[in-house]
């Protein structure tokens, strides 16, 4: 499956390539722009709701989503990249911020910031 971000349609869209098909999945929210887009180690795909300064974990199997504050507004990340221990890392251009974020424990994420 591939995935995309439908930022101003506020959905995520999955293409299946034997099918030649595509399934939208609407994005919780008022204002629901994914952007940066990233798989876990889990399988869950990560997302930042841009306009709504929080990540989503949209759930492939499911088409559910939990979403996740942030601890700073704005953070208009484009990219996110999963490191060896299962770290969601990124970049906050308009916070002048380096983060990364991970599950701690199955209801809960962890976000950790620095310069």
């Amino acid at each position: 499956m591939i995935y995309s971000g439908e930022y101003q349609g506020g959905k995520m869209l999955q293409f299946n390539p034997k099918t030649q098909t595509f399934k939208e999945f609407p994005l919780p929210g008022k204002d629901p722009s994914p952007y940066a887009l990233g798989f876990d180690a889990d399988g869950y795909l990560w997302y930042d709701s841009h306009n709504m300064d929080l990540i989503g974990r949209f759930d492939p199997r499911t088409g559910k989503v939990i979403e996740y504050p942030l601890p700073h507004p704005e953070p208009a990340m484009r990219e996110f990249f999963r490191d060896a221990q299962g770290r969601m890392w990124y970049g906050s251009a308009p916070n002048n911020k380096v983060g990364y974020f991970y599950l701690a424990g199955k209801n809960s994420v962890a976000a950790s910031a620095g310069k």
